[in-house]
């Protein structure tokens, strides 16, 4: 036997068929980036994820010290790119795209001071970076505890976002660098 719907069943079970799909998609974990990178140690891992719209690289490197090497573009529908590097310390970091590059240095004794300057094109200086700069790159000290973070990490990354003027100028290909401590 086949049910018949009215008219007004019928539009109503095709919206709730389509609120449903929606909530359910909106439920989902994040759907891994199918991007490619190169890294400097064969021993480091790094994955692609994309949560709402900012695409985030999770790398872990066992040596501490390494580089990723991105040679394709963040496309459109990226609003932001931030890394969660899995790593003890942050001394050095530096993100370099198009002819600029930023450094960012998280001191070991001090971990809430952050060092950040920026390598434009032409033969200036590098220049230091605030907060309110285009350039800035925040950084981010996390645990798996959830506990106040203490450099060196244990079981614990430091989350780094791009330079909004690299999302709002070039969005090409970038290469990052890093460094756990220097020895």
């Amino acid at each position: 036997m086949r049910t018949r719907f009215t008219p007004a069943q019928s539009r109503w079970l095709a919206i709730a068929s389509v609120a449903a799909a929606l909530h359910v998609a909106s439920c989902s974990p994040p759907e891994p980036a199918i991007y490619d990178a190169t890294l400097k140690q064969p021993d480091d891992v790094a994955t692609f994820v994309t949560r709402g719209d900012t695409l985030w690289i999770d790398v872990h490197s066992p040596q501490g010290i390494g580089s990723l090497s991105f040679p394709g573009r963040c496309g459109p529908e990226v609003g932001a790119l931030s890394f969660r590097l899995h790593l003890k310390g942050l001394e050095g970091l530096r993100f370099a795209w198009a002819d600029s590059a930023v450094r960012v240095s998280v001191p070991s004794s001090q971990p809430e001071t952050l060092h950040e300057e920026l390598q434009a094109p032409g033969p200036n200086p590098p220049r230091a970076l605030d907060a309110a700069s285009l350039y800035w790159m925040p950084v981010r000290l996390r645990t798996v505890s959830g506990e106040a973070p203490k450099v060196p990490l244990e079981n614990g990354w430091f989350e780094v976002d791009a330079p909004r003027g690299y999302l709002a100028s070039w969005r090409g290909s970038f290469v990052v660098e890093w460094v756990d401590f220097y020895r």
